[in-house]
């Protein structure tokens, strides 16, 4: 899996389940279209309850390369 730290995409298995943020991030929410964040331990229990799936998240110098000029 990725190291803790790294920029990720995660996004909400189902639109219907409300996952939690972060810890201790209570009443808050990811968003049903997902959202990047810093890939952590409470993010990693979720993925491994099958809540969230998980994308990388390209670098900004490495997203310029591949756009035409």
């Amino acid at each position: 899996m990725f190291p803790y730290g790294t920029r990720v995409f995660v996004k909400p298995v189902s639109p219907q389940v409300r996952v939690q943020r972060a810890e201790g991030m209570y009443g808050q929410f990811l968003p049903s279209e997902g959202q990047e964040v810093l890939w952590d331990s409470f993010l990693h229990r979720r993925l491994l309850e099958g809540a969230i799936t998980v994308e990388p998240v390209e670098p900004e110098a490495e997203q310029a390369e591949k756009e035409p000029s």
